[in-house]
Protein backbone atom coordinates (compact mmCIF):
# COMPACT_ATOMS: atom_id res chain seq x y z
CA UNK A 1 0.00 0.00 0.00
CA UNK A 2 1.25 3.55 -0.70
CA UNK A 3 2.64 5.46 2.12
CA UNK A 4 0.33 8.71 2.72
CA UNK A 5 2.48 12.09 1.72
CA UNK A 6 2.22 15.09 3.12
CA UNK A 7 1.95 18.08 1.36
CA UNK A 8 2.10 21.77 1.80
CA UNK A 9 0.90 23.94 -1.13
CA UNK A 10 1.51 27.54 -0.68
CA UNK A 11 -0.49 29.99 -1.93
CA UNK A 12 -0.02 33.93 -3.02
CA UNK A 13 -4.11 34.42 -2.51
CA UNK A 14 -3.98 34.77 -6.86
CA UNK A 15 -7.02 32.53 -7.79
CA UNK A 16 -5.52 31.41 -11.70
CA UNK A 17 -2.40 30.33 -9.26
CA UNK A 18 -4.19 28.55 -6.57
CA UNK A 19 -6.49 27.10 -9.61
CA UNK A 20 -3.56 25.45 -10.79
CA UNK A 21 -1.93 24.05 -7.64
CA UNK A 22 -5.17 22.71 -6.67
CA UNK A 23 -5.44 20.92 -10.13
CA UNK A 24 -1.95 19.08 -9.45
CA UNK A 25 -2.57 18.54 -6.25
CA UNK A 26 -6.21 16.85 -6.74
CA UNK A 27 -5.05 14.44 -9.67
CA UNK A 28 -2.27 13.45 -6.90
CA UNK A 29 -4.75 12.44 -4.43
CA UNK A 30 -6.79 10.34 -7.41
CA UNK A 31 -3.03 8.25 -7.56
CA UNK A 32 -2.16 8.33 -3.97
CA UNK A 33 -3.05 8.99 -0.54
CA UNK A 34 -2.27 12.32 0.69
CA UNK A 35 -2.69 14.75 3.19
CA UNK A 36 -2.98 18.69 2.04
CA UNK A 37 -2.00 21.73 4.03
CA UNK A 38 -2.40 25.06 2.50
CA UNK A 39 -0.12 27.93 3.84
CA UNK A 40 -0.80 31.53 2.81
CA UNK A 41 2.14 33.23 1.56
CA UNK A 42 0.58 36.38 0.12
CA UNK A 43 2.01 38.88 2.65
CA UNK A 44 5.30 40.61 2.73
CA UNK A 45 8.65 39.04 1.95
CA UNK A 46 9.50 39.19 5.44
CA UNK A 47 6.43 37.90 6.96
CA UNK A 48 6.25 34.83 3.95
CA UNK A 49 9.88 33.69 5.01
CA UNK A 50 9.78 34.34 8.71
CA UNK A 51 6.07 32.12 8.31
CA UNK A 52 8.13 29.25 6.64
CA UNK A 53 10.43 29.19 9.25
CA UNK A 54 8.16 29.01 11.71
CA UNK A 55 6.01 26.24 10.52
CA UNK A 56 9.51 24.23 9.65
CA UNK A 57 10.59 24.32 12.90
CA UNK A 58 8.71 21.27 14.19
CA UNK A 59 7.34 23.45 16.90
CA UNK A 60 3.98 23.82 15.05
CA UNK A 61 1.25 21.32 15.19
CA UNK A 62 1.43 21.24 11.79
CA UNK A 63 3.15 18.08 10.34
CA UNK A 64 6.36 18.41 8.15
CA UNK A 65 5.93 17.80 4.89
CA UNK A 66 7.33 15.21 1.99
CA UNK A 67 6.38 17.20 -0.92
CA UNK A 68 6.20 21.47 -1.35
CA UNK A 69 4.13 23.08 -4.40
CA UNK A 70 3.87 26.53 -5.49
CA UNK A 71 2.53 28.71 -8.08
CA UNK A 72 3.32 32.10 -8.78
CA UNK A 73 6.77 33.71 -8.50
CA UNK A 74 5.57 35.13 -4.80
CA UNK A 75 5.98 31.41 -3.65
CA UNK A 76 8.95 30.92 -5.18
CA UNK A 77 11.70 31.62 -2.21
CA UNK A 78 8.85 30.61 0.63
CA UNK A 79 9.76 27.13 -1.64
CA UNK A 80 13.26 27.07 -1.79
CA UNK A 81 13.33 28.10 1.94
CA UNK A 82 10.74 25.41 3.53
CA UNK A 83 13.06 22.79 1.02
CA UNK A 84 15.91 23.61 2.94
CA UNK A 85 14.77 23.79 6.21
CA UNK A 86 12.61 20.48 6.13
CA UNK A 87 14.44 18.50 3.43
CA UNK A 88 11.37 17.95 1.33
CA UNK A 89 11.15 17.63 -2.07
CA UNK A 90 9.83 20.57 -4.15
CA UNK A 91 7.76 21.22 -7.61
CA UNK A 92 6.85 24.91 -8.96
CA UNK A 93 4.45 25.33 -11.87
CA UNK A 94 4.42 28.04 -14.15
CA UNK A 95 8.32 29.60 -15.12
CA UNK A 96 9.96 29.70 -11.28
CA UNK A 97 12.91 31.74 -12.97
CA UNK A 98 16.38 30.90 -12.95
CA UNK A 99 17.06 30.79 -8.70
CA UNK A 100 14.68 27.97 -8.31
CA UNK A 101 15.33 26.11 -11.92
CA UNK A 102 19.05 26.04 -10.17
CA UNK A 103 17.99 24.85 -6.46
CA UNK A 104 14.85 23.53 -6.49
CA UNK A 105 13.49 20.41 -7.62
CA UNK A 106 10.61 19.62 -10.30
CA UNK A 107 8.75 22.30 -12.58
CA UNK A 108 5.87 21.82 -14.59
CA UNK A 109 5.60 24.92 -16.96
CA UNK A 110 3.33 25.68 -20.23
CA UNK A 111 5.20 25.42 -23.45
CA UNK A 112 4.69 28.50 -24.22
CA UNK A 113 7.18 29.41 -21.41
CA UNK A 114 9.51 27.90 -23.69
CA UNK A 115 11.73 26.13 -21.06
CA UNK A 116 12.73 22.89 -22.71
CA UNK A 117 11.76 19.51 -20.94
CA UNK A 118 14.47 17.97 -19.30
CA UNK A 119 14.65 15.16 -15.99
CA UNK A 120 13.58 18.32 -13.88
CA UNK A 121 11.03 19.70 -15.86
CA UNK A 122 7.80 18.82 -17.65
CA UNK A 123 6.21 21.24 -20.32
CA UNK A 124 2.08 21.05 -20.25
CA UNK A 125 -0.26 22.87 -23.17
CA UNK A 126 -1.49 25.76 -21.06
CA UNK A 127 -1.94 25.89 -17.26
CA UNK A 128 -3.01 23.32 -15.06
CA UNK A 129 -6.19 23.34 -13.89
CA UNK A 130 -9.09 21.56 -11.64
CA UNK A 131 -11.49 20.57 -14.10
CA UNK A 132 -12.21 16.81 -14.69
CA UNK A 133 -12.63 15.45 -17.88
CA UNK A 134 -16.52 14.24 -18.82
CA UNK A 135 -17.62 12.54 -21.49
CA UNK A 136 -21.56 13.43 -21.29
CA UNK A 137 -21.83 17.03 -22.12
CA UNK A 138 -25.39 17.91 -23.48
CA UNK A 139 -25.31 18.81 -26.95
CA UNK A 140 -28.53 20.84 -26.49
CA UNK A 141 -26.31 23.31 -23.72
CA UNK A 142 -23.89 25.58 -24.75
CA UNK A 143 -21.83 28.42 -22.72
CA UNK A 144 -20.18 31.23 -23.58
CA UNK A 145 -17.42 33.09 -21.63
CA UNK A 146 -17.11 36.94 -21.96
CA UNK A 147 -13.37 38.87 -20.63
CA UNK A 148 -12.47 41.55 -21.12
CA UNK A 149 -9.63 44.55 -21.57
CA UNK A 150 -5.91 42.55 -21.41
CA UNK A 151 -2.75 44.04 -22.14
CA UNK A 152 -2.15 40.87 -25.12
CA UNK A 153 -5.16 42.29 -27.21
CA UNK A 154 -7.70 45.52 -28.04
CA UNK A 155 -11.03 44.69 -26.37
CA UNK A 156 -14.16 45.78 -28.70
CA UNK A 157 -17.22 45.29 -26.84
CA UNK A 158 -19.17 45.64 -30.44
CA UNK A 159 -17.59 43.18 -31.84
CA UNK A 160 -17.75 40.70 -29.02
CA UNK A 161 -21.88 41.35 -29.20
CA UNK A 162 -22.06 41.03 -32.91
CA UNK A 163 -20.12 37.59 -32.66
CA UNK A 164 -22.21 36.07 -29.62
CA UNK A 165 -25.20 37.45 -31.47
CA UNK A 166 -24.61 35.77 -34.58
CA UNK A 167 -23.79 32.34 -32.88
CA UNK A 168 -27.22 32.81 -30.89
CA UNK A 169 -29.09 33.17 -33.48
CA UNK A 170 -27.25 30.67 -35.84
CA UNK A 171 -28.29 28.09 -33.21
CA UNK A 172 -31.87 28.50 -31.91
CA UNK A 173 -31.31 24.57 -30.98
CA UNK A 174 -29.40 25.47 -28.40
CA UNK A 175 -30.13 26.51 -25.16
CA UNK A 176 -26.65 29.31 -24.36
CA UNK A 177 -25.80 30.07 -20.82
CA UNK A 178 -23.43 33.46 -20.90
CA UNK A 179 -21.25 34.89 -18.01
CA UNK A 180 -18.72 37.37 -17.47
CA UNK A 181 -15.25 38.16 -15.58
CA UNK A 182 -13.82 40.28 -13.27
CA UNK A 183 -12.35 42.44 -16.21
CA UNK A 184 -15.60 42.31 -18.24
CA UNK A 185 -16.43 46.27 -18.76
CA UNK A 186 -19.92 47.34 -17.40
CA UNK A 187 -20.65 48.50 -21.14
CA UNK A 188 -20.15 44.84 -22.26
CA UNK A 189 -22.58 43.18 -19.05
CA UNK A 190 -25.53 45.94 -20.51
CA UNK A 191 -24.97 44.60 -23.70
CA UNK A 192 -25.38 41.34 -22.72
CA UNK A 193 -28.97 41.63 -20.30
CA UNK A 194 -30.34 43.76 -23.51
CA UNK A 195 -29.58 40.28 -25.42
CA UNK A 196 -30.73 38.34 -22.60
CA UNK A 197 -33.86 39.96 -22.59
CA UNK A 198 -34.57 40.11 -26.52
CA UNK A 199 -32.94 36.28 -27.26
CA UNK A 200 -35.19 33.55 -25.96
CA UNK A 201 -32.56 30.51 -26.12
CA UNK A 202 -29.96 33.41 -23.96
CA UNK A 203 -29.22 33.83 -20.49
CA UNK A 204 -26.62 36.19 -18.98
CA UNK A 205 -25.23 35.31 -15.13
CA UNK A 206 -22.84 37.86 -13.77
CA UNK A 207 -19.40 36.67 -12.25
CA UNK A 208 -20.98 38.04 -8.86
CA UNK A 209 -23.43 35.89 -8.89
CA UNK A 210 -21.92 32.30 -9.43
CA UNK A 211 -19.61 30.51 -6.66
CA UNK A 212 -16.32 29.52 -7.54
CA UNK A 213 -17.14 25.55 -8.69
CA UNK A 214 -20.06 27.53 -11.02
CA UNK A 215 -17.45 27.24 -14.29
CA UNK A 216 -16.41 23.70 -13.92
CA UNK A 217 -19.76 22.38 -13.64
CA UNK A 218 -21.02 24.23 -16.54
CA UNK A 219 -18.56 23.07 -18.59
CA UNK A 220 -18.81 19.50 -17.96
CA UNK A 221 -22.62 20.46 -18.52
CA UNK A 222 -22.23 21.79 -22.13
CA UNK A 223 -20.87 20.40 -24.62
CA UNK A 224 -20.56 23.62 -27.15
CA UNK A 225 -18.40 26.54 -25.78
CA UNK A 226 -16.93 29.86 -26.93
CA UNK A 227 -14.20 31.77 -25.01
CA UNK A 228 -12.74 35.14 -26.03
CA UNK A 229 -9.37 35.13 -27.16
CA UNK A 230 -8.04 37.18 -23.88
CA UNK A 231 -9.52 34.32 -21.22
CA UNK A 232 -6.62 31.74 -22.53
CA UNK A 233 -6.75 29.80 -19.21
CA UNK A 234 -10.77 29.48 -19.71
CA UNK A 235 -10.40 27.79 -23.33
CA UNK A 236 -7.87 25.35 -21.70
CA UNK A 237 -10.40 24.52 -18.64
CA UNK A 238 -12.97 24.00 -21.55
CA UNK A 239 -10.50 21.89 -23.83
CA UNK A 240 -10.13 19.75 -20.49
CA UNK A 241 -13.66 19.12 -20.08
CA UNK A 242 -14.02 17.55 -22.73
CA UNK A 243 -16.43 20.27 -25.12
CA UNK A 244 -16.08 21.77 -28.52
CA UNK A 245 -14.25 25.27 -28.60
CA UNK A 246 -14.93 28.42 -30.17
CA UNK A 247 -12.43 31.46 -29.66
CA UNK A 248 -14.50 34.85 -30.69
CA UNK A 249 -11.82 36.80 -32.42
CA UNK A 250 -10.11 40.23 -31.64
CA UNK A 251 -7.27 42.36 -32.44
CA UNK A 252 -3.85 41.19 -30.67
CA UNK A 253 -1.50 44.00 -29.70
CA UNK A 254 1.33 42.27 -30.37
CA UNK A 255 2.60 38.41 -30.80
CA UNK A 256 3.19 37.31 -27.17
CA UNK A 257 3.87 33.44 -25.89
CA UNK A 258 -0.20 33.61 -25.25
CA UNK A 259 -0.62 34.24 -28.90
CA UNK A 260 1.74 31.51 -29.86
CA UNK A 261 -0.29 29.37 -27.65
CA UNK A 262 -3.80 29.64 -28.75
CA UNK A 263 -2.07 29.93 -32.54
CA UNK A 264 -0.82 26.07 -31.73
CA UNK A 265 -4.22 24.96 -30.80
CA UNK A 266 -5.86 26.42 -33.54
CA UNK A 267 -2.86 24.99 -35.78
CA UNK A 268 -3.49 21.83 -34.62
CA UNK A 269 -7.59 21.63 -34.81
CA UNK A 270 -8.09 21.48 -31.28
CA UNK A 271 -10.43 24.39 -31.61
CA UNK A 272 -12.28 26.73 -33.78
CA UNK A 273 -10.84 30.07 -34.59
CA UNK A 274 -14.30 32.51 -35.42
CA UNK A 275 -12.96 32.46 -39.39
CA UNK A 276 -13.24 29.15 -39.82
CA UNK A 277 -16.15 28.86 -37.77
CA UNK A 278 -18.04 31.41 -39.95
CA UNK A 279 -16.82 29.27 -42.95
CA UNK A 280 -18.13 26.11 -41.43
CA UNK A 281 -21.20 26.49 -39.37
CA UNK A 282 -19.98 24.63 -36.30
CA UNK A 283 -17.04 23.91 -33.93
CA UNK A 284 -15.13 20.96 -34.61
CA UNK A 285 -14.72 18.21 -31.64
CA UNK A 286 -10.46 18.16 -30.76
CA UNK A 287 -9.01 15.16 -31.87
CA UNK A 288 -6.41 15.83 -29.17
CA UNK A 289 -7.98 15.42 -25.14
CA UNK A 290 -5.86 17.49 -22.39
CA UNK A 291 -5.63 15.75 -19.04
CA UNK A 292 -2.27 17.72 -18.09
CA UNK A 293 -3.21 17.70 -14.36
CA UNK A 294 -3.42 14.00 -14.30
CA UNK A 295 -0.39 13.79 -16.65
CA UNK A 296 2.12 16.28 -14.61
CA UNK A 297 0.93 13.80 -11.73
CA UNK A 298 1.57 10.94 -13.22
CA UNK A 299 5.65 12.57 -13.79
CA UNK A 300 5.84 13.73 -10.45
CA UNK A 301 4.66 10.85 -8.81
CA UNK A 302 7.27 8.37 -10.62
CA UNK A 303 9.89 11.07 -10.19
CA UNK A 304 9.40 11.00 -6.70
CA UNK A 305 9.54 7.41 -6.57
CA UNK A 306 12.13 6.78 -8.72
Amino acid sequence: MNRERRIWRLIDGKAGHERQSQGLVRALAELSPVEITDLDVSCGLFRRLWRVIVLSSGRTKITRPHLLVGAGRKTGLPVLLARFLTGAKSVMLMNPGAVYRKFGDFCIVPVHDRIPESTKALTVRGVLNTVVPGDNQDQSQGLILVGGPSRHVDWNDRAIEEQIRSVVERHPEIEWTVTDSRRTPESMNESLRRMASTCANHRFYSHAETGPDWIPEQLLRCAQVWVSPDSVSMIYEALTAGSRVGVFELTWRRDSRLKAGLDDLLSLKMATSWAEYDRLGELRQSAVRLEEARRSARWLLAKLDG
